[in-house]
């Protein structure tokens, strides 16, 4: 017998969810990455469950991938999940705390001047972790990119990113980028989420190919990541866009 199920789809600059309010019952990694594949399902990055505590007065948000993985974090994840969890009545325009995978993150949801809901989200984002890819993994950089490469970086958001320096992104078409980006994001036991970056002192370029997902439009913990990998090799200060 089939099931009715009740999903909302969002995009943060193209990083596009599903969100499912999950008072009754959560979505498997399984059923996720069937109903977040593009061919044969909805279709989307990555799957939110919208989890409310006992209380009803907290939120969780679970996050499975494309692949059906658990993901910790997702920035324009978590923009999406608090406009849905506003949409469904949950503390009016109150600020509100949301538990990931990454830890807690506070929330906000304001409306504009034309009165629609836009979503401002104040990150905890806690201890941004930088450091130099270690040899094991600079060298499969170096190997993979040859001379297109300038230096790389480790970069722990609450979830994991190697931010790669890159002279120019001319040659990363999709399937360059697809290759390339399968290669390195599992140079790590847990995987990681790669993004290929040009900078131009306060302003970068980027590309991004995610962990369990694969290439997206847009990243928001790796554009956190970048911020603090541009500022930690000094190619800018404490503002990038």
């Amino acid at each position: 017998m089939s099931e009715e199920l009740l999903l909302y789809k969002y995009h943060g600059l193209g990083n596009d969810f599903l969100i499912h309010d999950a008072s009754k019952r959560s979505i498997s990694g399984v059923q996720a990455q069937k109903l977040l594949d593009r061919n044969r399902g909805v279709g989307g990055d990555g799957l939110l469950n919208l989890v409310r505590t006992s209380s009803n007065d907290k939120l969780i948000m679970e996050l499975f991938n494309a692949d059906g993985s658990v993901a910790e974090m997702s920035g324009n994840g978590l923009r999406c999940f608090a406009h849905c969890a506003h949409l469904l009545g949950f503390r009016g325009t109150e600020a509100f705390q949301v538990t990931t995978g990454a830890g807690k993150r506070q929330v906000q949801v304001i409306k504009n001047q034309e009165n629609e809901l836009n979503v401002t989200v104040d990150e905890e984002m806690g201890s941004v972790l930088v450091h130099g890819a270690d040899r094991a993994i600079e060298a499969i950089v170096e190997e993979t990119l040859t001379s297109f490469v300038l230096d790389s970086w480790l970069v722990d958001v609450g979830n994991p990113h190697l931010v790669v320096f890159v002279k120019n992104l001319e040659i990363f078409n999709d399937s360059y980028l697809e290759r390339i980006g399968s290669r390195l994001s599992t140079s790590m036991q847990s995987g990681v989420n790669v993004e290929f970056v040009v900078s131009q002192g306060e302003t970068c370029e980027m590309v991004v190919y995610e962990r369990g997902v694969g290439i997206t439009q847009a990243c928001g913990t790796g554009s956190v990541a970048i911020a603090a990998a541009s500022r930690e090799s000094e190619r800018s200060g404490d503002v990038i866009s």
